[in-house]
Parts: C-alpha cells; structure tokens; sequence
C-alpha cells in the first residue's frame, strides 16, 4: 500500500478545517520524534495532527486533541520499558536497515496503554507495532465486550504500512465503562509507535417493511368482516402493525412478523397498513381496497 504524500500548506490547512465535519478521530504517536501524515487508513479522512505522548511511563496525559486539533475529554497513559528514536518514514536506524517504525520513535515494551474518558462512541482502533528482536508478538485489547488478540508476524525493512505486520486493527470497539479501552504490545523486543482511535460511521437507519396479502391491491370480501393477513420486517425489531380505515384512527393488528387483522367492509373500502419499529420508526403505508363480492 503507497503512502499518501502530504498536500501543500494551503490544501494543509483545509483538510485540517474540513476535518472538524468527519468522523472524530483521535491519532497518537509515542515517544520524541514528530510524525505530520496519515495513518494506515486511506479510505477515511483521519487527519494530519497527531497528539504526542513523550511522558515517563505511567504518567498521565490530559485532554487529548482529535485529528482537527480541537480538546476531547480522552485521557492516556502508558506503562513501557523503554523508547526508541527514529525519524519520519521511512524510518532508518543509521545502520541502513527499517525496523518498521512508519511512525517515526516509539515505546519498547511489555507495553500497557490505558485511555480513559473517550467519547462514547463505536471505533476501529489501529495499533501500529515493531518488534526489534524479530520475536512474535501479541497485541491484546479489552473493551466492553470483552477482550480481543491479535498477532502481528513482526516486519522489519519495510517503507509501507503492512497490516498484521506493522499494524493490526480492532473493529467497531466499544470502550468499557468511563470510556476506557486497555492495549497491550508483549513479546520480546515488542515496540509501540502509534494508535488511532477512527469513530465509525453509522450505516443509515433502516426503516420497517409492511406488506399486505391481496391480489392486485384488493381483496374480494364474502362477508361485511373481512380477515386481512400479511408480513412485516424491521432490522431493529418490530413493535407493531397497524391498520386503519381514514388514516387518522390507527389500531393494532394481531401479531408482528406475519400479522392479521379484522376489518368491517359492508362496502368498497381503502385500508392502510403501516409498521412500527422499536425506535418508534414507521414504515411507509402501505394499502390494500377491500371489494365486496356481487351476489348473483
């Protein structure tokens, strides 16, 4: 995958206001070294501006910035071993060798980052990682549904970003109580340079489907009472059918999925159909024209 070349001051400074109405963000990089650029992900507009977490190990840093710049309520901090120095990418050692630090320094582990205080929101977290001693890793994250493990093979020599190599990535996180996410980088000389947290975007709610079983849009009624049968779906959950006969007085059929109602029709009549979810969405109405059966 090609890294994305950073655009010219002037675009710079647009892409950082245009930010601020994407999905919020928030880029870290670990230890001294400046990182201005993209992360992994070339899909979203993540932003350039990264917060730098330069502390001794364990100590705190407050009001983390997202990727337009402006303060969140995020606390981070993160116990390690020791750091290491690089440079921008692609990041040589001096010895003419990369030991996949696309994000310039980093911390060496056993590595535990606690962040505490993120908006209650669902993210994909990317982890970007090395390992010094070529050794396997394992990348562990606890959430609110438990905890997760993945296992970079570690890369070394590599100008690009390489999933499961150099970074891995959780999907659709939910921070635990008090917003908090716990990661942990072990196994040998296992190194952390960098985390996103990248809210994910919603899919558009879907609203009920209602259908009403007839031929042609009518039934033919034998009698003034008249059964009306038909099925109805909603991703979120159904909560009701309804039925009405002038749109303004709404009654509630029997059942949800595959629904029924009783209708009185002496005569020609128009009934409409609609359902509700159990966000209190309502489908479009849909209808049916009830016709009574001439007697010879």
């Amino acid at each position: 995958m090609n890294i994305r070349r950073l655009p010219a001051v002037g675009a710079l400074f647009g892409a950082i206001c245009l930010a601020t109405a994407s999905a919020t963000t928030i880029n870290v990089q670990f230890g001294s070294d400046t990182y201005i650029g993209y992360g992994a992900d070339s899909g979203r507009d993540t932003g350039i501006y990264w917060n730098f977490y330069n502390q001794p190990s364990h100590q705190r840093m407050l009001d983390l910035k997202d990727n337009s710049g402006v303060k969140t309520s995020a606390v981070i901090w993160v116990t390690y071993q020791s750091t290491f120095q690089g440079g921008p990418p692609p990041t040589w050692n001096g010895k003419g060798r990369n030991d996949g630090h696309l994000l310039g320094s980093g911390l060496y582990g056993p590595i535990e980052l606690n962040i505490q205080s993120l908006p209650a929101k669902t993210y994909d977290v990317y982890a970007y990682v090395c390992n010094k001693s070529n050794e396997p890793t394992t990348v562990t994250l606890t959430h609110a549904d438990g905890s997760s493990v993945l296992k970079p093979s570690p890369v070394n020599d590599d100008k690009e970003f390489r999933l499961n190599e150099n970074y891995v990535v959780f999907s659709n996180i939910t921070p635990r109580q008090y917003g908090r996410l716990i990661l942990k980088v072990e196994g040998g000389w296992a190194g952390l340079n960098g985390i996103q947290f990248i809210e994910t975007t919603p899919a558009p709610p879907q609203t009920p489907i209602v259908r009403v079983r007839s031929k042609d849009g009518t039934v033919t009624a034998r009698n003034p009472r008249v059964a009306l049968h038909g099925t109805a779906r909603s991703d979120a959950g159904l909560r009701a059918v309804w039925t009405s006969l002038d749109r303004s007085r709404w009654r509630k059929t029997r059942g949800t999925t595959a629904w029924t109602t009783v209708v009185a029709a002496p005569r020609r009549t128009r009934v409409f159909v609609r359902a509700e979810d159990v966000k209190g969405t309502f489908s479009s109405v849909e209808s049916v024209v009830i016709v009574p059966k001439r007697k010879r």
